[in-house]
């Protein structure tokens, strides 16, 4: 990839208030002029039906969290109502799209929602913005729901959502390197954000179910090994980022 001198100097303007997230990190080390093009350019791009039935899903689940944040009551059929507005308002789709997702969503909340209904948890956050910096490489993520395990504790958990295929196992889940490298991520940023003051110590992925499977919950001990290891690649990445190159890492 040849880049001259002009879209050189743009590049390293973006780059000025331009932080990593593990999206872009995992775009990076699969295909680094995608993530040029995709993550530090901003090309626009359709989004796959399957994402934007992933974000229907996540708003209906996080509008719930704020209502459980506020000790408001929360039903199932407050869940689908809330999918069924967010799918027909926000997100486009084909009339056949709507309607399968429509469908899919629906079968899937209700069964959550049944499950879950009785939960108690006492959740700190809902849609956590964290920011941090690790060796001046700033670093920023957004993390579905945290929950404290007792009330005004220390320790927490980090709860993210998964609308795909369930995970059976936790080393199923260790073997999806970029599924892995997120839950790493958000250990790191949990531990380096300065404005993040809790301890997360349970990493869990709540896959919610699909058609034909129920819910998963996978939940992971983060090893300060694995985090150091992140460290690593993070930096190796970032060099590369800000020397504008745009190759394969070997």
């Amino acid at each position: 990839l040849n880049l001259d001198e002009s879209f050189k100097a743009f590049l390293m303007e973006r780059l000025e208030d331009y932080s990593l997230s593990v999206t872009a990190l995992n775009a990076f080390l699969k295909d680094p002029q995608e993530f040029l093009w995709v993550h530090l350019l901003q090309k626009p791009q359709a989004k796959a039906p399957h994402l934007s039935f992933g974000t229907v899903m996540h708003a209906a689940l996080e509008r719930r969290n704020l209502a459980w944040q506020a000790q408001e009551p929360f039903e199932t059929e407050d869940l689908i109502t809330t999918f069924q507005k967010v799918l027909n308002e926000r997100e486009v789709f084909t009339e056949t799209e709507r309607a399968h997702y429509l469908h899919a969503g629906e079968k899937t909340l209700r069964e959550y929602g049944e499950e879950t209904a009785s939960d108690q948890p006492i959740i700190l956050s809902t849609e956590r913005a964290i920011v941090a910096r690790y060796s001046d490489i700033p670093l920023f993520g957004k993390v579905d729901r945290i929950d404290l395990f007792q009330k005004d504790g220390q320790d927490c958990r980090v709860i993210d959502y998964k609308t795909g295929q369930p995970k059976k196992t936790e080393a199923a889940v260790r073997k999806d390197e970029n599924l892995f490298r997120q839950l790493v991520f958000y250990k790191l940023l949990t531990d380096l954000s300065p404005s993040f003051t809790h301890t997360a110590t349970l990493f869990t992925l709540d896959f919610v179910g699909n058609e034909k499977e129920g819910r998963r919950i996978i939940d992971l001990e983060i090893t300060e090994e694995e985090v150091k290891e992140l460290k690593a690649l993070i930096k190796k990445v970032w060099q590369k980022i800000i020397a504008l190159d745009f190759s394969v890492i070997t």
